[in-house]
């Protein structure tokens, strides 16, 4: 099976938070997988992600940036074109942030716990 994981957020060498979650949870499922691939999709910024098995490969996806358009850019358009083009089955998104455009199933996480501050009446 092919993991495409999204790790936009993975910036620098100290992670704390989101990123921190998406290397930890991604290196356990590509150490205890060793017969899944994973493709990690980084954005240009990304310094080189290290500590990974073999079985994990990286690509950049151009065109991400902070700005609202190009976000959706990255999102609606890089993304479901990366994803066909690598051969995804499955997608991990650990930040909240997934593609509505993408046909791939996806596993996406997001980091919130507001439902038991204000739960619906």
């Amino acid at each position: 099976m092919r993991i495409g994981v999204n790790v936009r957020v993975l910036l620098g060498e100290n992670m704390e938070g989101i990123p921190r979650y998406i290397y930890e949870t991604t290196l356990q499922m590509a150490n205890e997988h060793p017969e899944d691939e994973f493709v990690l999709f980084l954005i240009a910024k990304c310094k080189r992600i290290s500590g990974f098995p073999p079985n994990v490969k990286s690509v950049i996806v151009p065109w991400h940036a902070r700005h609202p358009i190009l976000w959706l850019w990255w999102f609606e358009v890089m993304m479901p074109l990366y994803l066909w083009w690598c051969k995804v089955d499955v997608f991990y998104s650990g930040d909240g942030y997934l593609s509505l455009r993408s046909k791939i199933p996806t596993l996406l996480v997001i980091h919130d716990i507001a439902y038991l501050h204000y739960p619906i009446m």
